[in-house]
């Protein structure tokens, strides 16, 4: 298996990523758990049940992001792309709606959020690229039996 794709490479390099999945995992449980804690800015101008789904959407990007590093080898990458994928949608959907229900002044935080999006879409592109490595180096095993 190449040395990019076993866990023990991605977990020594995934540090910063590992933190903001982390952290999208503990802003959805505080929105789901209590909302008290929901944020009063962008948020707060959407209907409570889209609250809620974003909540939901950043926790479960935050964990199947988290599950797929820890895991490792070639389903954990899918499984982390798939999490980047969610992720990247979630934010420039927000981001687009933020826009067009507050206006011009949610620019600044849409900006933040796809702030967000540029580098989940970076890391699916390069998820993709280790799965071809992965691919091929399986079907040159493949081929030597």
């Amino acid at each position: 298996m190449p040395p990019a794709v076993t866990r023990r490479a991605r977990l020594g390099t995934a540090v910063f990523e590992i933190y903001l999945l982390g952290a999208c995992v503990l802003v959805g449980l505080s929105g789901i758990v209590v909302p008290a804690a929901r944020s009063r800015s962008l948020v707060a101008t959407f209907p409570p049940v889209a609250q809620l789904g974003w909540y939901v959407g950043i926790l479960l990007g935050g964990a199947l992001g988290i599950l797929g590093i820890v895991r490792g080898c070639a389903i954990g990458l899918l499984i982390e792309r798939a999490a980047m994928i969610m992720l990247a949608g979630m934010c420039a959907s927000f981001g687009i709606a933020s826009v067009a229900f507050v206006g011009p002044v949610a620019i600044t935080g849409s900006i933040m959020l796809w702030g967000f999006v540029a580098p989940c879409v970076a890391r699916a592109v390069q998820i993709t690229s280790d799965l071809r490595v992965v691919r091929e180096a399986l079907r040159s095993i493949a081929g030597k039996q």
